[in-house]
């Protein structure tokens, strides 16, 4: 019976430590991917600038539109889906 309490307590250890390095393993696996993150960030972050200031100037300029201006678009994009409706449906 006291081998039976050895051999489970070297178990026991046997498995805390392969714990422990998977849990290290992971922890630097997690730090390489946050280093990464940030290598692309840094990298993306004046393309994204970018296309944020041009989103916000077409944003301004929606804004800027009169109230009739904003009905003919909307007219206009509805005939522009039924028309891309129509074609669908024939092929």
């Amino acid at each position: 019976m006291g081998c039976g309490v050895a051999e489970g307590k070297q178990r026991t250890e046997f498995l805390q430590t392969m714990q422990d390095n998977l849990a290290g393993q992971l922890t630097i696996l997690k730090s390489q991917l946050e280093e990464l993150a940030i290598s692309f960030g840094e990298i993306l972050m004046p393309v994204i600038r970018d296309i944020i200031t041009k989103i916000q100037g077409f944003v301004d300029k929606l804004n800027a539109i009169g109230p009739a201006t904003k009905q003919t678009i909307i007219k206009s994009l509805k005939i522009t889906k039924n028309i891309l409706n129509i074609g669908y449906n024939t092929v």
